[in-house]
């Protein structure tokens, strides 16, 4: 991946994060306090925990992001974690206690709205370019979390057990989609990237060794890629 474009998606990501703390610190923190309901979201782990989750990764992997500590490289395979873990957080906060004591049968495209994972996903694929075959395996990750999340709270009584096809309609068919989507759009911004570090060497001369100096300046060996051989 070209040394621009990674640098490109280590200073999104540094945005991505801020934005992310921000609306979680005002969605969850200030408006359960300004609504006295801060308490009632303390109950249970699985209330707390996903935006304690998602708040605290948006912290940390904006103070790597701006630190000198990792290389660009490494700053957007920590932000592809950092996707996939917010992606669980995500329907987890969202579906936990959603369901409890509604019918299977009343359960229908209708009720069931897409989750924001979605818009997740593709926003950040779009805003933070990686490898293409980076990106799709983050994105898978991302894209199992709705139906794992709902799977595993039927599984405990938190949500309603429904027929295969059901579940496929409702929980994986359009996350498929989504993933699908989102790749495609991954795979354009990465070869624009790509395409426009190539025409910025096509036109650039790359100095290699200097010749000599004098009062007008100093001289320099150097290349093009559109010249045979080097030049002055």
């Amino acid at each position: 991946m070209p040394l621009s474009l990674l640098q490109q998606s280590s200073r999104r990501l540094q945005i991505v994060c801020a934005i992310a703390a921000g609306l979680m610190a005002i969605n969850w923190l200030f408006t359960n306090w300004a609504q006295g309901e801060l308490a009632a979201e303390f109950q249970t782990p699985l209330q707390w925990a996903p935006p304690t989750i998602m708040l605290s990764a948006s912290l940390v992997v904006l103070a790597l992001a701006r630190s000198r500590w990792l290389s660009p490289s490494r700053v957007v395979a920590v932000g592809l974690v950092y996707m996939v873990v917010f992606s669980f957080c995500i329907p987890l906060s969202e579906y936990y206690n959603a369901f409890v004591g509604i019918n299977p049968q009343y359960l229908s495209g209708d009720l069931v709205a897409i989750s924001p994972v979605a818009i997740w996903m593709l926003f950040f694929t779009v805003l933070v370019p990686s490898k293409p075959r980076h990106a799709l395996i983050a994105l898978t990750l991302s894209g199992s979390a709705v139906p794992i999340t709902i799977a595993l709270l039927a599984r405990y009584g938190n949500a309603p057990k429904l027929p295969v096809a059901d579940f496929i309609d409702l929980f994986v068919g359009p996350y498929v989609f989504v993933v699908l989507v989102s790749y495609v759009a991954a795979r354009i911004i990465y070869r624009l990237g790509t395409d426009i570090r190539r025409a910025r060497e096509l036109g650039s001369y790359y100095l290699l060794e200097p010749i000599g100096r004098g009062g007008m300046g100093e001289v320099w060996r150097a290349k093009h890629n559109m010249l045979a051989r080097p030049a002055a």
